[in-house]
């Protein structure tokens, strides 16, 4: 507010008071599965955005190679916090239910969640903990890192998906 930024805040996206029809762009960076009514939220955001105007959701991937290694331990399950996953089925369903058209998507990880659901499982597993504790050295973070960025995610099985709808 300082910096002359308009500041609202409130449990919901519609609790802020803001103008139909006045934005370019809605982000959910990480936040739909943490929400008590993520429907209420898109639609409340498509409200929000001027015809044509775009919404970004990054969410936890559950087809990737990380859940389908980890399972209960796989780091992004985040139990409590998370409220909700999306399968892509969910993903384009919802998408069509609360007014946006999906335009695309990119899968991504970068090895930070190998790592963290090694550390998760390492609590319970000696041969976890040795592999974790050795994911920790330089080399073999960026070998995890690189192998995961070109091969995992061009495969479509990364820890993330970043989606981008049109407001219809």
């Amino acid at each position: 507010r300082a910096a002359g930024l308009d500041i609202r805040t409130g449990l919901e996206l519609k609790d802020a008071g803001l103008e139909g029809d006045s934005f370019d762009l809605v982000t959910f960076f990480c936040v739909l599965p943490h929400l008590h009514d993520p429907v209420g939220a898109l639609r409340e955001s498509q409200r929000l955005l001027k015809p044509g105007g775009r919404l970004v959701l990054t969410l936890p991937h559950l087809a990737s190679i990380n859940f389908m290694l980890f399972r209960n331990n796989w780091y992004h399950l985040e139990a409590p916090r998370h409220l909700y996953f999306f399968s892509e089925d969910n993903l384009r369903d919802l998408a069509g239910r609360t007014g946006f058209v999906p335009e695309g998507r990119r899968f991504r990880s970068g090895g930070g969640g190998f790592k963290n659901s090694l550390r998760v499982l390492s609590a319970n597993d000696g041969l976890a903990k040795l592999i974790y504790d050795a994911s920790r050295v330089r080399p073999a973070r960026w070998l995890v890192r690189t192998f995961y960025r070109y091969v995992i995610d061009s495969l479509r099985l990364g820890d993330t998906v970043d989606c981008w709808w049109r407001k219809r």
